[in-house]
């Protein structure tokens, strides 16, 4: 079987990405090698098995390319989860205003010896904020996601409203099957990718500020709107996003 390879990004499904992955990887009886912001796999000593799912949480386009040529196009699987740009820039900025991650403490000369986290709170409106959160933390991650997305590297491309929302199960089993050809291992890794799904949880998990809700209009007006489109222009159509 192929070296399954996972795209995510910091606010567009990482989380799930992980705990899904960890999971399949168990079924499937794979090595699972999760990797964080900065952290990518020894291209040169390792041999990458074909038993083994690689996840990344902020995902770049030139280390997915060099991995791919490292692992063979023929022998691998991609999985690119992706989000609406517009709903991202929401949720990371109220993550980022309350989340206990340890990077958003760290003192940044930048911002005068304030945490990111700090002089965000500092701003005095919440348009504000969000437009600090563009042009600083969040516009990396977009050009990460689009450039991925451009290229079409992916041999398939999930949208995080999708897995999230998709009661209907056809996005679960569509990634599925992707996935696995054995259709006894089929309903056990469908059975993953639901059980995670926000639509399937009692309570909201602890990362998720917007639970990928889509009414981002009354976020993004005004100066907050136009920041927006001088800075990504109409990328969520460009992704298969509406208006």
């Amino acid at each position: 079987m192929p070296v399954i390879i996972v795209a995510s990004h910091h606010k567009a499904g990482s989380t799930y990405a992980k705990n899904c992955f960890f999971e399949v990887a168990t079924i499937l009886g794979y090595r699972f090698e999760f990797y964080g912001f900065g952290e990518l796999p020894d291209l040169i000593s390792s041999s990458f098995q074909k038993d083994t799912i690689i996840c990344f949480s902020h995902a770049r386009l030139d280390d997915l390319v060099a991995l791919v040529s490292r692992v063979g196009l023929d022998s691998c699987k991609l999985v690119h989860i992706i989000r609406d740009p517009r709903t991202l820039i929401v949720s990371a900025t109220k993550y980022h205003l309350d989340s206990d991650e340890r990077w958003l403490s760290q003192p940044m000369k930048k911002y005068g010896g304030l945490s990111y986290q700090q002089f965000l709170r500092t701003l005095p409106s919440y348009p504000d904020q969000l437009i600090f959160e563009m042009t600083n933390g969040t516009r990396g991650t977009l050009a990460d996601m689009s450039r991925i997305y451009m290229e079409r590297i992916a041999t398939i491309t999930i949208r995080l409203e999708d897995i999230s929302w998709d009661v209907s199960g056809w996005t679960h089993q569509h990634l599925s099957e992707h996935l696995v050809d054995d259709s006894l291992l089929l309903g056990s890794i469908k059975s993953v990718f639901l059980k995670h799904s926000l639509f399937s949880l009692q309570t909201p998990p602890r990362h998720s500020r917007t639970m990928v809700s889509p009414s981002f209009k009354d976020d993004l007006t005004g100066n907050v709107q136009q920041t927006y489109r001088n800075l990504f222009g109409e990328l969520h159509l460009k992704m298969g996003y509406n208006d």
